[in-house]
């Protein structure tokens, strides 16, 4: 573990796992909140190639109001595309309840989780 200042402290975890660390993310932030650090409030994941430019509490304020995604900047999926209601009707069949309609793609490479949302 390396301490970055007061609460703030990155851990390095070996993962073993056949899975793409994009699909596996959700399970391993499972782990982490499980195995690691069950006290704290927040997740986050940035890919390394993300730079920050914003304050800490920035993210914090952000994930207090919901989970905290980015838009894919590549392209748009829209509500009604076949690609995205097959996901819906996956998401459905297993007990999710999907509440909005998106028309955007979200890109794995950030994400934040308030302890109440996981």
């Amino acid at each position: 573990e390396f301490s970055l200042g007061e609460g703030c402290a990155i851990r390095f975890v070996k993962l073993t796992t056949p899975k793409h660390l994009g699909f596996y993310k959700p399970d391993f932030m499972s782990q982490l909140w499980e195995d690691y650090c069950p006290d704290i409030d927040a997740l986050f994941y940035f890919d390394p190639d993300i730079v920050n430019k914003c304050e800490w509490n920035f993210y914090e304020n952000w994930v207090s109001r919901g989970i905290a995604l980015c838009g894919d900047s590549w392209y748009l999926v829209s509500a009604n595309h076949p690609r995205r209601l097959a996901w819906k009707e996956f998401a459905e069949n297993n007990g999710f309840a999907c509440e909005r309609e998106l028309d955007y793609h979200y890109n794995s490479g950030f994400i934040g989780v308030h302890k109440n949302h996981k």
